[in-house]
Order: structure tokens, then C-alpha cells, then sequence
């Protein structure tokens, strides 16, 4: 198993720029463009929107893929690549269980920092029964994931992906907006702190580039990466409720960069949760992106 603390489904939106590609002085580009009052960027990609949904590994998810035994097909197209997965081992395969037709939950494997090393084994990867526990050892299918396999089909998929830290959620949030933390697990109120100027949101605010920060469900909640940032309240602005990302993608004036996170409701996809909630979750947000109307006008989508 691997862990994947987070599910990041990266949205590019792209259009195609007259003349081509530049890529020289491209951060000097971003700082004159914007501050000349430009909603434009110097190379094709144009939005970048960051998806999170929440604790799943890949194999929880990709376990057989492209393999669909819910059809008795052996694959669901000859053309598929054969991602690297627990299919290449079937010794191992057969001592997990597949989530039954028509079951979308399973109970939370035990989470922390000591259980996850447990699980590696110094390497070992045979910890899990004792480590997160028998809970951890299943596989979801086609039947159910049916949007993550469809976007697999057509896309690209992390399958040799590793969580930074073997961990709990904090660590690995702070790994992904700033590729470092201060702290091994989850944990109360800081210090230590991650400087805002460390971050992404840091790099952008720096280089003239438009960044939407956090997207949640309600900009009212508390939300720990505002206590464990350092600087970032001086940003609140940038931290908006999901209502706030709607308008924005239908209006067409999304930031460059947004980060939409799930975290907070039950469509985060986390377990014991029902992955569906999660699934209509990004197929809303995903359908929501390719009606926007700079989409609409001139742009494509690519699922990473």
C-alpha cells in the first residue's frame, strides 16, 4: 500500500498564445503583466486549480485498475497503460479484500505517525495489519470509482506517488503548499510556524501572480493552516468560501492559482466517509470548470 495522505486532482487550463512560447524572463513577464493591470499570463497555461480530497492511498483507489471484474472484462481497453500496482503482485493481492459490489465506505484504518511506521516496516511494507489494521487492506473497483478510473482512462495517474511524510494530514498539507514542515504529525497550536513567504502563496504574491489561497466550504470556519502559516491572516482576502469559487468560475474571473479544498465535509472522501459524495463533489467542480466562460472560449482541460 502507499500512503496518499491527500488526493490532489490538478486541473490545468490552458490556451494556445499567438507567436508561441516564451519562456525567458517569464517571472519578470507574470510581475509586468499583472502590474500593468493584464489578466494574462506569458505561457499557455492560464488557471491552475488544486483539488484536494482526503485519505485514500493509490492503491485503495487504483488497486486493479485498469482491470474491471465488475463486467468480467479483463481490462476496460487494450490501449491502457498498465499502471504500477498491486496487480503486478498478485501474492500480495490475494491477502486483501475488495470493497463488496454496491458498498462505498469502509472504517477508518488507524491513523499516526507510529501506526504508518508500522505499516512501512523500515521498508518492509508488511506492517499494515498491525500497524493501521486489517480496515487498510481493501480495494475499491470500477463499480465504484467510476470518475477517478474515467479520469485515469483518459488522463494521467500519480502511480508511483509517496506521501512526503509518513504521517498524518498536517505535515503533508504543509508539504504540499510549501515542500517542507516543521512538524512530524498532527499537533495543537504553534509554534513552530511556516512563513508565509515559503509557501506558494508567498512565490505568487512575490512574482505579481493571482492566487485564490484556500477555497472551503465556509470562510467563517477555523481553518489550521491560517494559525500554522505565519503571515498568512494578512491575507484573508484570499481565504473564500466555496459559494465565493462558484461565482468566480462562472464569472470567469478565477485567479491563476486557487486551491479548492473539501476538508470539513463529508465530501472530503475520507474514510468512514461515502466516497460518492466525494466523486459528485469533483464532477460538479470539474463540469463547473469546462462551462466557465473563458473555457468555454478558447481552452481545454487536463486532469494530472
Amino acid at each position: 500500500m502507499k500512503w496518499t495522505c491527500i488526493l490532489a486532482a490538478l486541473l490545468i487550463l490552458s490556451a494556445a498564445i499567438p507567436g508561441g512560447l516564451r519562456v525567458q524572463g517569464v517571472h519578470e513577464g507574470y510581475a509586468q503583466a499583472y502590474a500593468a493591470g493584464e489578466n494574462s499570463t506569458r505561457t499557455p497555461i492560464r488557471h491552475v486549480v488544486n483539488i484536494f480530497l482526503e485519505n485514500h492511498s493509490f492503491d485503495n483507489m487504483f488497486e486493479i485498475f485498469p482491470e474491471n471484474r465488475f463486467t468480467g472484462n479483463a481490462t476496460l481497453s487494450s490501449q491502457l497503460s498498465r499502471p504500477l500496482n498491486l496487480l503486478n503482485n498478485t501474492s500480495i493481492l490475494s491477502m486483501l479484500h475488495q470493497v463488496p459490489y454496491g458498498c462505498f465506505t469502509t472504517p477508518d484504518p488507524y491513523e499516526g505517525y507510529v501506526q504508518y511506521h508500522i505499516d512501512w516496516a523500515h521498508g518492509k511494507m508488511d506492517g499494515f495489519l498491525q500497524g493501521s489494521g486489517p480496515q487498510s487492506l481493501t480495494y475499491y473497483t470500477a463499480d465504484q470509482m467510476a470518475p477517478e478510473w474515467d479520469f485515469a482512462e483518459e488522463y494521467a495517474i500519480a502511480d508511483n506517488y509517496f506521501a512526503p511524510q509518513i504521517s498524518e494530514s498536517m505535515p503533508n498539507h504543509l508539504y504540499y503548499i510549501a515542500g517542507f514542515s516543521p512538524v512530524i504529525n498532527d499537533y495543537g497550536p504553534p509554534p513552530p510556524y511556516v512563513p508565509f513567504s515559503e509557501t506558494i502563496f508567498g512565490e505568487l504574491q512575490h512574482y505579481g501572480i493571482s492566487w485564490g489561497g484556500f477555497y472551503i466550504m465556509n470562510a467563517s470556519m477555523p481553518f489550521p493552516e491560517l494559525a500554522i502559516v505565519q503571515g498568512l491572516a494578512e491575507h484573508r482576502q484570499n481565504i473564500q468560501s466555496w459559494a465565493q469559487f462558484v461565482q468566480e468560475a462562472r464569472n470567469g474571473d478565477l485567479p491563476a492559482v486557487s486551491y479548492l479544498y473539501s476538508q470539513g465535509s463529508f465530501d472530503d472522501q475520507g474514510p468512514p466517509d461515502n466516497v460518492l459524495n466525494g466523486e459528485l463533489f469533483l464532477l460538479y467542480v470539474v463540469d463547473l470548470l469546462e462551462r466557465s466562460p473563458r473555457v468555454e472560449q478558447h481552452c481545454h482541460i487536463h486532469n494530472l
